[in-house]
């Protein structure tokens, strides 16, 4: 179990880390670039869209992206440090 909850939090740090480095991201590419499933990463982003880190909202095709909460990517990276 602890493996488990360790594993998500290292998720949702990186994918933060991505999301403010490179702006917008669908959970398809996190997922990719994370080398995890789908699954996990939309689990992880709904996580962090509900403790106000990040924004999810359709992008032109209707697909969710990924973007950052310019004031909760703050609060998260002052947290870090």
């Amino acid at each position: 179990m602890f493996t488990f909850m360790l594993e998500v939090v290292t998720i949702k740090s990186e994918m933060l880390r991505l999301i403010g480095e490179q702006g917008s991201l669908k959970d398809s590419d996190l997922a990719r670039l994370l080398g995890v499933a789908h699954k996990q990463v939309n689990q992880a982003a709904r996580g962090l869209a509900a403790s106000g880190l990040i924004s999810r909202v359709p992008g032109p095709d209707g697909v969710i992206r990924n973007q950052p909460d310019s004031c909760g990517y703050k609060r998260s990276m002052d947290g870090a440090r």
